[in-house]
């Protein structure tokens, strides 16, 4: 195999910027083991290289699902934002005739590389439990140089999106495309956007174990998005899956409870982002709910039969249930919910909005589908 000329770089948001001796051994950012960004970056070769590239050429293949019968000539390796768990990079593979791009994800903290090792798990897990594209594909964990990584699928041009103020103190989704541009999402943008996640974690969610996807944050820029023609949505990790609630621990809990305090907590929980992905605290507005009604039911219709088997209900039975349900009665159910959030940073504003909520939901519900 020839030799392969290796790029390192780091993303921003206004130009990739290359590492050289001038930055090569500052530490990574929010890297309480201090690593430099060189022993990063060598790393992450060390492991893309060793064995002729036989990690990197078996995922090519299952990529493609064709043989690897090409020759790497260029490896670029660009980290991009750090998060609270582990360093991600994007690679990007140049050969003879082709470019691939991968995801790896870099523990270098012991207690982060659990945490790694867990979701790298669980990804596999849900891979073969659902037939759906929208987790991330894990390809290979190793241990190296006192790090973690894993190989894993990268969607490519989907960016994290986060609530913020424009110029007017008005509170609009902006997405941080760090090739076009920051922009904020129209109105029908980011309806879609709501839609799709709902109907994403409502396709993984189990109907017979209670079993979810939880917890997630959009403040970690847990879904991503792609904007372009169309809104794609993707969720770039797992960090448990499982039925988590204490109420519905108990042996005997019916599935419809179970699958409507999902739904509940769903709407609760997706309103919650940072501002700008690091600030306070706030909720998107309350108008997104009806596109999370649209997310979730658009899964009932589709897995309806699971859905009958389970809870002896059909879709429209279901919807026809929360109709039923009154502002007090939704107050009180959500009340109880609120007991997830007690000792979190976000208990606050949920207690103080969850009347607000409350009603906007109610709305959204009754008059449902419009």
């Amino acid at each position: 195999m020839n030799k392969c000329q290796w790029i390192y770089c780091v993303a921003g948001p206004k130009k990739i910027i290359p590492v050289d001796a001038t930055n090569a051994y500052i530490a990574l950012e929010g890297d309480r083991a201090r690593t430099p960004y060189i022993r990063y970056f060598e790393t992450i070769k060390t492991f893309l290289s060793q064995d002729n590239f036989h990690f990197l050429i078996s995922a090519i293949t299952q990529q493609t699902a064709q043989p690897f019968s090409d020759t790497i000539q260029k490896i670029i390796i660009q980290a991009e934002k750090h998060g609270a768990f582990y360093h991600p990079a994007r690679i990007e593979v140049h050969t003879k005739k082709n470019r691939f791009v991968f995801g790896v994800n870099v523990a270098t903290e012991k207690e982060k590389a659990v945490w790694l090792k867990r979701e790298y798990k669980l990804l596999n897990t849900l891979h073969h439990k659902f037939p759906y594209p929208y987790l991330p594909k894990v390809y290979v964990l190793a241990d190296l140089n006192d790090m973690t990584l894993a190989l894993v699928e990268w969607f490519e041009d989907y960016h994290e999106f986060h609530l913020t103020l424009d110029k007017n103190k008005q509170t609009q989704i902006v997405l941080w495309d760090f090739k076009r541009g920051y922009r904020y999402l129209s109105k029908r943008e980011a309806f879609t956007l709501f839609q799709e996640i709902a109907y994403i974690l409502s396709l993984y969610y189990d109907f017979s174990s209670f079993a979810q996807i939880y917890p997630w944050h959009h403040a970690a820029g847990d879904f991503i998005v792609r904007a372009d023609t169309e809104i794609k949505v993707r969720l770039t990790t797992v960090r448990g899956y499982g039925a988590f609630m204490e109420f519905l621990s108990q042996e005997e809990v019916n599935p419809i409870l179970a699958l409507i305090y999902f739904f509940l907590n769903l709407s609760l929980r997706i309103r919650l982002d940072r501002f700008d992905g690091v600030g306070k605290i706030g909720l998107f507005d309350p108008f997104y709910l009806k596109g999370v009604l649209v997310g979730f039911f658009k899964t009932m219709q589709e897995r309806k039969e699971e859905l009958k088997a389970t809870c002896q209900l059909d879709n429209i039975e279901l919807l026809d249930l929360l109709k039923a349900f009154s502002q007090k009665e939704l107050n009180l159910l959500l009340n109880q919910l609120l007991r997830l959030y007690e000792g979190k940073e976000e208990f606050s504003i949920l207690e103080k909005n969850l009347p607000q909520h409350t009603q906007a939901l109610f709305q959204a519900i009754q008059s449902f589908p419009e």
